[in-house]
Parts: C-alpha cells; structure tokens; sequence
C-alpha cells in the first residue's frame, strides 16, 4: 500500500539554539574527520622518512666504509661489530616501517571515531536519538597511537645502539 502524504512529509524543525549548535557540531566534526585523512597521510610519510633516512643512511655509510677500506686493507676494523650495527640499523628501519602502519591505522579509528560523532550531532538537529558509539573507534586509536609511538621510541633506540656499535668497530 503506498505512503500517504502524511506518513512521508517532512517536518520542518524549529531551528532553536540546540539545533543551531548541533548543526556546527556536525560541521566542526565533518570537517575534522577530513583533517584525519590528511593526517593519516602526513604521518606515514614522516614515520618513513625520520626512520629510514636515518638507518638507511646508516646502512650506505656503513657499507660504503667497508667498500673503501676493503680496496686497501689499509685501516682495521671489527668485522663482528658492523654486522651487529647492521643488524641494529634494519631493526630500525623495520620499527620506521611498523610505526607508520601504526600512524595509519591510529588514524584511520580516529577518523571512523569522528564520523560517528558526527552521525550523532546530525541524529540531535532532526532530534533522533544519538545511535553511534564512537568510544570503541576512539580506544583503538589511541592504542595503535601509543603502540606507534612505542615502536618509533624502540627505532630511534636502534639508530643509537647501532651507531655505538658501529663506532666501536672501527675505533
């Protein structure tokens, strides 16, 4: 049986100060779930960037110093302690790797988390019931934020102690 005019006319809301700050809420978090992506992007790359610059670099430099130094075996140098700085430097550039898959996925329930506020505010201007829970979008980012952040701490430690290593092996 079809609709009768009464069943699907829209009801026009009195646009009080509720609805009128519910309509910026929804804005303010639209916009702010767009800004996430854009974060999401920005952080990978400097997540790659910091990291691999550095322990990449490492690892040119160390091999360009065996190159040059295996031409004319003029200079001495602890074989044992480069490859141990070898190994600390591609333990940083994985953790650069791993805490830029954490960025983006932090991002991504950040983004998830802010697009159910913003559901929820346009519920309040046409005065549904907010149906959204965005805590369990927002808890997942904060974690893979601080796991992110916890492997890029363990990657910078690398870069150091393969540095230390690599300098005692030719020292």
């Amino acid at each position: 049986m079809p609709a009768t005019t009464a069943e699907t006319e829209i009801i026009p809301i009195e646009d009080t100060g509720t609805v009128k700050a519910a309509k910026l809420e929804y804005a303010s978090l639209t916009a702010e779930a767009s800004d996430r992506l854009r974060f999401q992007f920005e952080f990978a790359q400097s997540g790659i960037r910091g990291l691999t610059i550095a322990n990449g670099g490492a690892l040119i430099a160390l091999f360009t110093f065996i190159g040059n130094v295996g031409r004319d075996g003029a200079v001495s140098y602890n074989s044992t302690a480069i490859w141990w700085a070898f190994g600390w430097f591609v333990v940083g550039l994985v953790c650069a790797l791993i805490a830029t898959m954490a960025a983006f996925f932090s991002q991504m329930w950040f983004f998830y988390s802010t697009k159910r506020e913003a559901w929820n505010a346009q519920a309040r201007i046409i005065g549904a019931k907010e149906a959204e829970d965005p805590a369990p979008d927002m808890l997942r980012g904060q974690w893979a934020f601080g796991f992110g952040l916890f492997v890029l701490a363990i990657g910078t430690v690398a870069f150091a102690v393969g540095a230390a290593v690599a300098l005692s092996g030719v020292l």
